[in-house]
């Protein structure tokens, strides 16, 4: 019986072996590791190792696929798969993390981290750790955020807001009215795993535009079992008697990885360290998301609404008159604690993504598709709103990948559509479209300690006034805007010191609000008047980065400059 089990064993581990579906990771001890993450990072697609730190892959997958060892309190590892290769993977013990802000040998969207200023950290328990996704952003040095209470939220990095730091979710760049500071990001954690930032104007991939920084969240990936994968979870806090629950179920079917995710969030107004409450910054929240998926194709959609009060507000005469203490109040009246009071947002954002990869050797090829929709209403009085808005935003995406040697080369292209639309005469902003067209040529070069990296991207941007109302009809306003961006980045590793350099460049065109802005915007207390003429916005950014730490300790200076 014995010799036949291990006659069974011998035959298992061969043909496992020869079919390249398994791997072992271990210590620098030579023992097992439990519960490592591995993520098949192309095909999107997390495993786990068993209590023998096994993990196996049910179909083959192509060969030079990125994959990530990942287990709090251990190294990172990414390797390439090799399919005439036994993977075994060795992940040495920490004492002291600095995932959040050193240079660790991990995966990025945005690029490669050894070469560029990317701070990426995990959301996976945002929920339970903040009340709300932008707390758990601000976590990460530099980063801050303005807030007027829970329900608007806005990301500040190194200073800079608004227009001048771009937001993609999961390869899509999220436009949001993002030009005032009562318009919030327009998603949640929900479903979320991480979130990449690129600090200053180094985001040559996804946009020359981001001058400030560029935000990258990426839904948490699929998974492998065969067994769906469940979870329930609600919380209440008592600052705004809030109350968040989240469901979602994850499941494979014979290949086919399906991911569905639900929220529902209620809060009263937002209570203040002296115990007062901030009048009327009371919402509500709900959201629906849906990723489908194979191997090589990803198609998602989500469904996101808001209605969320606009504390803080003055309807007529002088703001700087108003008695203060009319915008706060001693106790909460229970019985309309969550009943909506203007003024009042009403927004609803609807995201559907389509992308797909093909692999040839050191090849990749990626196509995307994006189309989002954002809809805000903001009314005033009982029933007659403000402005009612409608924003398009239709994107294309192809990119190719190669790698040779030591050198990974990427080229690609952007063209991304936007149109805002007016549902009624009153207005803020006009009607407008734009359509900017970009192509982007950027090459890695890193072996053993040291690195180079180096980009260019082209754009063409045309805006168009299109509004034909009695305000806007005698303007005639169609314009180009085309600049070129930059980045350079060296790094250097000397025993357990790194060193990282970057200098880069970049533009942001004006936005319509910023040209054709022309009426009093009740959410920021102030009448807004735009300028016509206004052009081109350049960045220019130098930064430094050291890092040294041992088991124990750890040390990371980062100055920079940025001059606009």
């Amino acid at each position: 019986m014995k010799k036949n089990s291990l006659l069974l064993l011998f035959l298992t581990s061969t043909i496992l072996i020869k079919a390249q579906n398994s791997g072992l990771v271990t210590d620098n001890n030579n023992q097992p590791i439990e519960g490592v993450n591995v993520l098949l990072v192309d095909q999107n697609l997390l495993l786990e190792t068993n209590s023998e730190g096994i993990f196996f892959i049910d179909e083959d997958i192509e060969d030079n696929s990125n994959i990530q060892f990942f287990k709090f309190g251990h190294t990172t590892q990414v390797l390439k798969y090799n399919s005439s290769e036994k993977m075994k993977v060795v992940l040495k013990k920490l004492h002291v993390e600095l995932d959040e802000v050193g240079i660790v040998e991990i995966h990025n969207n945005l690029g490669n981290n050894k070469l560029t200023n990317i701070e990426k950290i995990s959301l996976n328990n945002n929920f339970l750790k903040n009340n709300s996704l932008i707390e758990g952003v601000d976590k990460i040095i530099g980063v801050d955020m303005i807030s007027s209470g829970l329900g608007i939220q806005k990301v500040v990095v190194r200073g800079l807001s608004g227009m001048r730091i771009v937001t993609y979710l999961n390869g899509m760049q999220i436009n949001n009215q993002q030009w005032a500071n009562d318009h919030g990001i327009g998603f949640t954690d929900l479903g979320i795993g991480d979130v990449e930032l690129i600090k200053g104007s180094s985001a040559l991939k996804y946009g020359s535009e981001a001058i400030g920084g560029l935000l990258y969240f990426k839904d948490n990936p699929f998974i492998n079992s065969h067994k769906p994968k469940v979870y329930l979870t609600t919380k209440f806090d008592n600052s705004s008697f809030l109350n968040r629950s989240q469901f979602g179920v994850k499941m494979n079917k014979n290949g086919i990885y399906f991911n569905f995710d639900v929220e529902n969030t209620i809060s009263s107004d937002y209570r203040l360290p002296d115990g007062t409450y901030f009048y009327n910054s009371r919402f509500k929240q709900n959201a629906i998301k849906i990723s489908l998926g194979d191997r090589n194709n990803i198609i998602r959609f989500q469904i996101h609404n808001e209605i969320t009060g606009i504390p803080g507000h003055v309807c007529e005469g002088d703001p700087a008159k108003e008695n203060l203490n009319s915008l706060i109040s001693n106790d909460i009246d229970w019985t309309n604690a969550y009943i909506e009071r203007r003024p009042t947002q009403y927004i609803s954002n609807r995201l559907l993504t389509y992308k797909t990869s093909y692999f040839k050797n050191n090849m990749k090829f990626d196509l995307f598709f994006g189309h989002f929709i954002n809809k805000l209403k903001e009314l005033e009085k009982v029933t007659v709103p403000a402005f009612d808005l409608e924003l398009e935003n239709n994107l294309i995406s192809p990119n190719i990948k190669y790698e040779y040697n030591d050198f990974t080369f990427n080229l690609g292209v952007q063209a991304n559509q936007i149109k805002n639309k007016n549902l009624i005469n009153s207005r803020l902003v006009p009607d407008a479209n734009s359509l900017n067209i970009g192509t982007y040529f950027i090459i890695d070069y890193l072996k053993s300690n040291f690195g180079i990296n180096t980009g260019l991207r082209y754009d063409n941007k045309e805006l168009e006034l299109v509004d034909e109302t009695q305000d806007f009809e005698n303007i005639d306003y169609k314009k180009t805007f085309n600049s070129t961006s930059y980045s350079a980045g060296l790094y250097y590793k000397l025993l357990e010191h790194h060193f990282r350099v970057s200098y880069s460049g970049a533009y942001r065109a004006p936005h319509f609000s910023e040209l054709f802005s022309n009426g009093v915007h009740h959410g920021t207390n102030r009448f807004e008047i735009g300028d016509a003429e206004l052009g081109i916005e350049y960045a220019n950014q130098l930064d430094f980065k050291y890092q040294w730490s041992n088991e124990h300790f750890g040390i990371v200076i980062n100055p920079f400059s940025q001059y606009i």
